[in-house]
């Protein structure tokens, strides 16, 4: 029994030896794996530092030319103002998302896109808004563009040989449907090859119900109701035909609503009941 004991006890005290060998092994490993993991951190941070160095030191990547493109009613030192950028700035640390929402902040500008172009060239791409009408609102005049919103309103020291919209607003809501139906009514009249053509349109007032009437330069108003507009062009074209041939002119009215019962007078258009208070051009 004694032997057996002693005999299992210097058993187990070579397992023990055997198992701290093996856990020294792996211990040592581990240690070793940790330098190694902390050495390439620091190769890494070291080689982060010097490409930053290299980003905001070296000439190619350095801002040293900007480039707008798309001005027209915006100047390129506007656009610059906005984007608050300075010769000699890291190109890659340029925050354009900031810069284009700076930029839009001109009423005239719909779109924005910047993009850098090595060495050291940074170019904006602007969009601008296209008016295409003016329309009242709130007792003032704004400008309105393809995508029938009125964007911007117009300054005092501002012109613009541009159709007035009249009647597309209520209680401060714009009828942003009856804006884009007169947009396309003067689109029809834009490839119109008789009177009026739409730079002879001074205004266009509308009416949910009794439709659009448009105001020539000559002192001639036409009711064109709603739709139909091909048409009612076409009947358009032998009235006025007739009207010089008759040597009519002057304050004319013609209702050409119902195509199939055009009317000609001599008068006054008559103002829409939401527009008795409105104004004329």
């Amino acid at each position: 029994m004694r032997r057996s004991f002693k005999s299992s006890f210097k058993n187990s005290l070579e397992t023990r030896r055997i198992r701290l060998r093996r856990h020294s092994g792996d211990i040592y490993r581990d240690v070793r794996a940790g330098v190694l993991l902390t050495g390439i951190v620091g190769v890494a941070t070291l080689l982060v530092v010097a490409g930053y160095f290299v980003l905001t030191s070296a000439p190619w990547f350095r801002m040293d030319k900007t480039i707008i493109n798309g001005c027209g009613k915006v100047s390129n030192q506007e656009i610059l103002a906005l984007t608050n950028v300075k010769p000699g700035q890291a190109l890659f640390y340029l925050n354009t998302d900031k810069m284009i929402r700076q930029i839009k902040t001109n009423p005239w500008i719909e779109n924005v896109l910047i993009r850098r172009d090595l060495p050291g060239k940074l170019i904006i791409d602007v969009k601008e808004r296209h008016a295409v009408a003016l329309m009242r609102k709130d007792q003032t005049l704004y400008f309105v563009d393809t995508h029938a919103t009125p964007f911007k309103k117009i300054g005092e020291k501002e012109s613009a040989d541009l159709p007035i919209l009249t009647g597309f607003s209520e209680n401060g809501i714009d009828k942003t449907e009856m804006i884009k139906k007169s947009l396309e009514l003067l689109t029809f009249f834009s490839g119109y090859d008789g009177f009026p053509r739409a730079e002879n349109i001074s205004e266009v007032q509308a009416d949910d119900t009794a439709g659009f009437l448009i105001l020539a330069d000559n002192g001639i108003s036409i009711l064109m109701g709603f739709g139909r507009y091909t048409e009612k062009l076409g009947r358009l074209k032998a009235v006025m035909a007739d009207l010089a041939r008759r040597e009519m002119t002057g304050r004319l009215f013609i209702d050409l609503s119902d195509p199939s019962k055009i009317t000609v007078q001599r008068k006054e258009a008559p103002a829409f009941p939401q527009l008795s208070r409105g104004y004329r051009t």
